[in-house]
């Protein structure tokens, strides 16, 4: 799993581990996030373009968990 990866890099207030271990979202804009990426796959699976889609991911994702490493 990439994020529990990843975990020691998320913003800790953003971020949690449940009673198993796994790492869950408490932002508030995480349910966005989660239907952005849903609306991305699904235009993508229909084969279209689906590039806005993905940039409203990369915009919330980057609103939840902060600037890529090395990108600013």
């Amino acid at each position: 799993m990439i994020l529990r990866d990843d975990e020691g890099d998320l913003d800790t207030e953003a971020a949690a581990l449940d009673a198993n271990g796994n790492l869950y979202l408490r932002h508030p804009c995480a349910s966005e996030l989660i239907a952005a990426m849903s609306t991305w796959v699904a235009r993508e699976a229909e084969g279209l373009d689906a590039s806005k889609e993905l940039a409203e991911v990369r915009r919330l994702a980057t609103l939840i968990f902060g600037q890529e490493p090395g990108s600013a």
